[in-house]
Parts: C-alpha cells; structure tokens; sequence
C-alpha cells in the first residue's frame, strides 16, 4: 500500500532529487529502506486526496504535487516547479481555436 511521507532531508530518489520537507507518495517497503530520509505524514493515499482540494491554485502546489499532476496528464515530469506549472496550466486550457493573451 502506498503512503504519503515527508523527506527529512534531500535526496535523489529513482534519478530524482528530492528536496528536503517534500512530500512524497511512497510504497511502504520503499520508504522502509529510505529509512530515517523520509517520516509518515498521512496513513494512505485515500486521505491525502480527501485533504487536498481541486480549487487550490496550482502554484501552491509542492513539487512533488507538481509532478503527480503531470503523471496523471500524461506529461513529462522532469525540470523546475516553474517548469512543470507552465506544462500542467498549457495542457489544462481548453482549446476554443483562441490564443490566450
């Protein structure tokens, strides 16, 4: 079962760097061998997604947030927060045949 953790320190993860205090979505025998890198913020996935609302605006967003968001889109998740708002709010835009100004 996945669950949410916090990095309690940076670090690369799978070709990934982890910043410290990000949250993470991890398997629980992943994050066992993590050991003392991340703690438990929140038991399941289930209540993170009851914690987190639609309408929060996606700069907001934690990086790691970030790039679940553009998993779920089918994005690339790699670069910067800056980076990944700009994907996430292009692939968002309804496409009414206008330029947004």
């Amino acid at each position: 079962m996945k669950k949410l953790y916090k990095a309690e320190c940076a670090f690369s993860n799978q070709g990934t760097r982890v910043e410290k205090n990000e949250t993470l979505e991890l398997d629980e025998n992943f994050a066992k061998g993590l050991g003392a890198d991340v703690s438990e913020v929140i038991d399941s996935v289930e209540k993170k997604e009851e914690v987190q609302t639609e309408s929060a605006p996606i700069g907001d967003f934690s990086l790691s947030e970030l790039r679940a968001k553009a998993d779920e889109l089918g994005l690339s998740k790699g670069g910067s927060k800056a980076d990944l708002i700009e994907r996430i709010s292009l692939a968002q835009t309804p496409d009414d045949g206008e330029y947004a100004n």
